[in-house]
């Protein structure tokens, strides 16, 4: 059983009906020339691949990118370097790949914040994030839990409410640790406020730890995190799931409702990680890379990792994950408006 289930977050279905079989026809077209670069492709990798990742240690990318890693190596016969770049949310990871040589040899792993939620919501970046990248292989998908500080002494979201209502009276606000301006995790907290009326304002980190940390110590009152990263500090009682983002209730925690359960159908936020090359790497590269990639969740280990934080994967073509790129890019200019989540550049 995963966090999303295919039938409720439809990608498939979506890229079908928003018309994007054009763009997976014109993928498959850079993709005919596989014959021409099969042998080249045959003795690819010949040396050490490097991933920059866009978060810090402890990340649910960083989490699942060194999980794989191991069984990349071993398929491709390659060590497989990780390197964190975390910072301006993700875009200083994302600049350092899209400026390296596209020959297979680096590659960024990142959450939606560096190619999807920040340029899309108006960050400015030194690269463009529809055209700079291949979307080669979805690592895990799912949706963040609201969080408390144990110090609040929250429960539900009824007890937020009240909170909310008690700063209210006295000028004061709920404040929210997230990773990164205009980053997933941003547009989650914005939603929690928009549905429940209040107003949150968000306190922007460099790191998912650091973020989390924070709210634990009682430095901000909430925070918002994937299953990967907070299930560990909700056992220890470091932090209080309140609701989630998620269509289903977290498979570890049953017992905490959704928010379209309590009345917000709108607040859901879907997460994934990915894999992306810079443009003009081998399309033959693509392929490979993706298959090994996509065989690494096959693993028994990596399965029952998968299975006991209740994340999914999703085993998309790098054709099926540029067209889910683009619809969440669409997405989030939508919701970059309606939340009005604006970069000032």
């Amino acid at each position: 059983m995963a966090l999303f289930k295919r039938r409720d977050w439809n990608w498939r279905a979506g890229l079908r009906r928003l018309g994007l079989a054009s763009l997976g026809m014109t993928y498959s077209m850079g993709l005919s020339g596989l014959g021409a670069q099969s042998a080249w492709a045959d003795v690819y990798p010949v040396k050490p691949i490097t991933v920059i990742v866009d978060n810090g240690p402890g990340s649910a990318q960083d989490i699942w990118i060194r999980r794989v890693s191991g069984h990349l190596s071993e398929v491709l016969g390659q060590p497989v370097v990780i390197e964190n770049k975390p910072g301006a949310s993700g875009t200083m990871a994302a600049d350092a790949v899209v400026r390296a040589k596209p020959d297979g040899y680096t590659l960024l792993y990142a959450a939606a914040n560096p190619v999807v939620t920040y340029p899309m919501a108006g960050g400015a970046v030194r690269y463009n994030p529809e055209k700079d990248f291949v979307p080669t292989a979805v690592g895990t998908t799912g949706g963040p839990a609201l969080l408390a500080g144990p110090q609040l002494g929250l429960v539900n979201l009824a007890d937020l409410l009240a909170l909310a209502k008690k700063r209210a009276a006295t000028g004061g606000d709920l404040t929210c640790s997230v990773t990164g301006l205009a980053s997933s995790y941003h547009f989650a907290c914005a939603m929690v406020g928009q549905a429940l009326g209040v107003p949150i304002r968000p306190i922007f980190y460099k790191t998912s730890p650091a973020a989390f940390q924070d709210a634990a110590s009682g430095q901000v009152d909430l925070t918002v995190g994937a299953a990967s990263e907070t299930l560990g500090l909700i056992a220890s009682k470091k932090l209080q799931p309140l609701a989630v983002l998620t269509p289903e209730r977290w498979l570890k925690l049953p017992e905490v409702p959704t928010f379209k359960e309590l009345g917000y159908p709108d607040a859901v936020m879907p997460l994934f990680n990915g894999a992306y090359f810079p443009a003009g790497t081998p399309a033959a590269v693509i392929q490979k890379f993706n298959s090994a990639f996509n065989s690494a969740f096959l693993k028994p280990e990596i399965a029952e990792a998968l299975r006991t934080v209740g994340v999914a994967h999703a085993p998309f073509s790098p054709q099926e994950f540029a067209g889910f790129v683009h619809i969440e890019q669409q997405r989030i200019k939508r919701l970059s408006d309606s939340l009005n989540i604006k970069v000032e550049n």
